[in-house]
């Protein structure tokens, strides 16, 4: 099976044609939420831009549908229509009354507490006024917004800063359900505790999917930040990281670094907003 898969990966390569989402994961069409699960976070890991600065464009493009192919797979309906052709397209989020609710990216400022949403604006202040981390290339730094990379390099610059504040999160808070707290500091649309089983049965067919959705896209949002989150520890294990981005920072950022009075203690964050 995984032979054939390979297979047909490169035959759709060779051939210039983009390949499906579930070749794209190398999981069969029948997959399950499981096998998705896991190959989504091989499949990213593998192929995420900051683990392929050699092949940036590729892998930015090749990571970029990894994701939309796990958005895709891993929801039941949008999977339901992707199997009959169906091309989805997000819209407007509805309200939390009634299911359907979630069509909306989870970097979209709708589905964003506010605290998500300084997060983000903070995670590309940062990177522009650092310009950029130790392990991005230098030379494919995007600094003006009107760079056509711009919105995809701002949705990993975004998620690159979930996984720092996670990491923090998980250090402070001393609770063995800090990542569900994490989220729910982030996505507005995650509920304060899960109902339990004799709740969802006294409920209306709606009410039941509703709940349904809700767990969906929180497991997915969960994938995405542990896949983050082990991305930021790798960062976090670079060879003398601090030292090195320490003197990254004096160099291109001399005058900055004198009047925040970055100094001989070293980096141990490239957030300005945290030096």
């Amino acid at each position: 099976l995984v032979f054939l898969l390979v297979a047909a990966f490169c035959c759709s390569a060779d051939a210039g044609v983009k390949p499906s989402y579930y070749e794209l994961l190398g999981v069969p069409k029948d997959g399950d939420a499981k096998a998705i699960k896991s190959a989504y976070r091989k499949m990213a890991l593998k192929w995420h831009p900051d683990k392929n600065r050699q092949r940036l464009e590729v892998a930015t493009e090749r990571f970029q549908r990894i994701s939309a192919a796990f958005d895709t797979l891993y929801d039941p309906k949008k999977r339901a229509d992707y199997d009959a052709g169906k091309v989805y397209n997000q819209g407007k989020a509805k309200k939390l009354q009634g299911h359907g609710w979630s069509g909306k990216s989870d970097e979209d400022d709708e589905t964003l507490t506010p605290l998500g949403v300084k997060y983000k604006k903070m995670s590309w202040r940062g990177y522009v006024l650092m310009y950029g981390r130790l392990d991005d290339d230098p030379e494919q730094i995007v600094q003006d917004e009107n760079d056509p990379r711009a919105p995809q390099e701002k949705i990993k610059i975004f998620w690159r800063h979930l996984g720092e504040m996670s990491c923090i999160d998980r250090e402070e808070s001393g609770d063995d359900k800090w990542l569900f707290h994490f989220v729910a500091k982030i996505w507005k649309d995650t509920p304060s505790r899960w109902p339990s089983a004799l709740e969802l049965k006294n409920m209306n067919d709606a009410s039941q999917q509703e709940w349904k959705d809700r767990r969906m896209v929180y497991n997915r949002r969960k994938q995405k930040m542990l896949l983050h989150i082990d991305l930021f520890e790798d960062y976090m294990n670079i060879p003398d990281r601090k030292q090195k981005e320490l003197d990254r920072i004096q160099k291109r950022r001399p005058g900055f670094a004198a009047r925040v009075g970055i100094g001989g203690m070293g980096v141990t964050s490239t957030d300005p907003f945290r030096i």
